[in-house]
Parts: structure tokens; sequence; C-alpha cells
């Protein structure tokens, strides 16, 4: 029911105009007692009728083409943001792995405790500006 207020916004010319048609049409037949023009009135009121349901069914139409527009783009949103998301995971179990590794290896190296510069090349190494 939430279509129906944007509906009778959107076409209320339409609405206005059958029945003020119907209302007329009507008020004829009354006072001149002339069936014809109350079948007149009942037609146009039917004519009104059908073409604001075909109305009605293309803007829900348009309505749910739309939402699932949206809903595909979010769908896709999603999976993308989930790729991401697994290939981020993936890089950070594989840099972790590394990462191991790598302190394995220091762990496994073996300690020295002699300079690794000897005086001469670290005061030259210190002249260095």
């Amino acid at each position: 029911m939430l279509w129906l207020p944007s509906y009778i916004g959107s076409n209320f010319a339409l609405i206005l105009a059958v029945t003020a048609a119907v209302v007329a049409l009507g008020a004829v037949a009354w006072f001149a007692k002339n069936w014809k023009v109350a079948v007149a009135a009942l037609a146009v009121l039917g004519a009104g009728f059908a073409y604001m349901q075909i109305d009605k069914n293309a803007y829900q139409r348009r309505v749910t083409e739309e939402a699932a527009t949206k809903v595909r783009t979010m769908e896709d949103r999603l999976r993308i943001m989930n790729a991401l998301s697994k290939a981020y995971t993936d890089r950070y179990v594989a840099d972790q792995k590394e990462l191991s590794e790598l302190k394995r290896r220091a762990s496994e190296t073996p300690e020295n405790s002699s300079p690794c510069l000897d005086r001469d090349a670290a005061r030259r190494v210190q002249s260095i500006r």
C-alpha cells in the first residue's frame, strides 16, 4: 500500500477527470432519466479504472525493476568486498607464515660475539657525514 500515495499524486489529474466525468454523466442521466447516459458514465468509469490499473501495473513494474537493480548492485558490492576480504586474509596468512619462517631462521642463526668491523673501518664509517 506504500505505492498508493505516490500513485495518487502522480495521477491526480486523471483521477479528477474521470471522477468529474462520471459525476457529470451521472447527473445528466439522473435528471434526463436517460439510461444510455448512465451506461456511458459506467463505461467512462470502467475505462478509467482499466487505464489506472494498467498504469499501476506499469508503475509497480518500474519500482520492482529499480529495486532489483539496487539489489544486484548491492550483491555485486558484497561479492567484491568478500573477494577483497578473502584476498586480504590470504595475504595475511602468507605473510604470517613467511614471518614465522624468518623468525625461525633468525633463532637458528649462531650467535656471533666478535665485532663486525675493525676499529679503522668503524672510524671511516663514523667520519662519513
